[in-house]
């Protein structure tokens, strides 16, 4: 059913390939997992679980039939050794046609405009409300593991517009490292509890994760936190930390509103207790800064319309006076003409008729 296309890498403890899909007839993403360890496994079936049950644009889609086994023989043949079966588990998800946000850094390295970064934290807080609504942490927040969905494919070839940043739905990818929450079990009921993997990706994972501590959904506001910083900067935020206390010091290397940084600066707090509980809160606080932007993008607008009538009315301005004078200087040589042929008749007629030099001429005529 799956002809592979081309392989695109690593990703975790897997190889990862484009594949085409005889049956749905599409390009798809294949993982196939390469290590054997019982926590490789356990985070590949937590990836699975997650993509066939999950439903939501923001989250990759796959069907329950795409995670299956492969059935291997190993007949290498030795003294002492008997051919063995073996499984190679797969999973095949719905290909993203985009770039991830670590991709337009790298356009961007100097950092990315403010609309886009808030943009794409509204939209990211959205995927993070259902996956935590679903009783599920990402545990991997991080640029390179959220993408932009666009139709083209060209990838780095033609800089990210603006309309594309902020248009383009986004993606969370990557849920090998999800870890299910709360006091019910969302997982299938024939998949039994299992430990929990500790999952680390530095600059981006909150102390408690790091430590192996209890985590919740202020772990995945951490992450995106120092995310959106990152974007904002284009600095790595381990780069940004103060080396006393562990604060980052970003604010004056970028141009963010006070409300958005205050946020961001809320949901990476050290302390987990000081941070967001839930998605809502936070969707709150962004509509808040979304009206904002409303209404700093009308006033300066109001300003530019304003420039525009002043510019206008200048232009028109200066046509009236332009017109008016040429008027006034046509009128003045018509006047002065006018003067000009009554003095030079006047002149005529006094010459003509009672001047030596008019008698003259009538007598020349006879």
């Amino acid at each position: 059913r799956y002809i592979p296309l081309k392989p695109l890498g690593l990703g975790g403890f897997a190889k990862i390939y484009t594949v085409w899909d005889l049956r749905t007839q599409t390009e798809r993403i294949l993982k196939v997992l390469i290590e054997a360890s019982p926590k490789a496994l356990e985070l590949f079936d937590q990836e699975a679980w997650v993509l066939t049950h999950l439903r939501h644009p923001g989250i990759p889609q796959a069907e329950p039939g795409d995670y299956f086994y492969l059935q291997k023989r190993n007949n290498n043949s030795y003294p002492g050794h008997h051919p063995t079966n073996w499984r190679l588990p797969c999973l095949v998800m719905e290909k993203i046609n985009g770039l991830t946000l670590e991709e337009v850094l790298e356009q961007h390295p100097e950092g990315c405009p403010q609309e886009w970064v808030i943009s794409w934290l509204t939209k990211a807080i959205e995927i993070l409300w259902e996956l935590h609504r679903q009783g599920i942490i990402h545990r991997d927040i991080k640029p390179s593991n959220l993408m932009l969905r666009m139709a083209r494919t060209d990838r780095q070839l033609i800089p990210l517009q603006r309309t594309e940043a902020t248009n383009a739905p986004l993606v969370a990818i990557d849920l090998g490292g999800a870890k299910q929450i709360g006091p019910w079990r969302k997982f299938p009921p024939e998949m039994p509890p299992k430990s929990s993997t500790r999952l680390i990706s530095p600059g981006y994972s909150p102390p408690e994760q790091m430590t192996g501590g209890e985590i919740g959904p202020p772990a995945d506001f951490f992450a995106l936190g120092r995310t959106c910083i990152h974007l904002l900067t284009g600095k790595y935020p381990a780069d940004l930390e103060d080396p006393s206390t562990g604060e980052l010091e970003w604010r004056g290397l970028c141009e963010v509103n006070s409300s958005c940084a205050n946020l961001l600066d809320l949901m990476v707090n050290l302390n987990v207790k000081d941070r967001p509980k839930t998605a809502a809160e936070i969707s709150v606080r962004l509509a808040k800064i979304h009206r904002y932007q409303k209404r700093a993008t009308g006033a300066i607008a109001l300003v530019k319309i304003g420039r525009g009538l002043k510019k206008l009315t200048n232009i028109i301005s200066k046509i009236i006076d332009r017109t008016v004078a040429g008027c006034l200087d046509t009128l003045w040589e018509a006047v002065l003409g006018g003067i000009g042929g009554c003095v030079g008749a006047s002149l005529g007629l006094v010459l003509a008729y009672w001047s030596a030099l008019g008698d003259a001429r009538s007598e020349e005529r006879r």
